[in-house]
């Protein structure tokens, strides 16, 4: 897989590190089938469903970033 884990890899103890790639897959998999619903509810000229749909999709961006960035360390 080419996706770049190597800012959180490394705080990771090797033990888990399985269970992260597999959540971190499976909510990649969850926001892209929240865009597919944005698109097909675009594309049937249902706007209120595509917006329902688009916040999900914010949410999904919101609950990966918090769960899988790396935080910053602070100086």
């Amino acid at each position: 897989n080419a996706i770049s884990y190597a800012s959180q890899w490394a705080n990771i103890p090797a033990d888990q590190q399985t269970k992260f790639v597999n959540d971190y897959q499976a909510k990649l998999k969850a926001t892209l089938s929240d865009v597919e619903k944005v698109e097909a509810a675009l594309k049937a000229g249902n706007n209120s469903e595509a917006q329902n749909a688009l916040n999900a999709v914010k949410a999904d961006q919101k609950e990966g970033h918090d769960a899988f960035k790396a935080k910053a360390k602070k100086n």
